[in-house]
């Protein structure tokens, strides 16, 4: 999966490639951005800092966990 098909799922994303993304977290009620988004060596790193799992961010974008990872080029 391309990191654009998940931040095409999220709101309020800011950010860029190469400072990595900022979204309201989809697996809890979130009014302001919590939740960073980054993607290193064909992994796509998701980390919601109000403590939601990786787990619970891809089931509420309805992903699975291996769609986190890219083959290499």
């Amino acid at each position: 999966m391309q990191i654009t098909e998940i931040l095409d799922k999220l709101k309020k994303v800011k950010g860029s490639p190469s400072k990595g993304w900022e979204a309201c977290c989809p697996a809890h009620e979130d009014k302001s951005p919590s939740m960073s988004i980054a993607e290193k060596h064909y992994r796509i790193l998701v980390h919601c800092h109000a403590g939601c799992t990786t787990a619970d961010i891809c089931m509420s974008l309805g992903i699975d966990m291996g769609d986190l990872f890219n083959e290499r080029g």
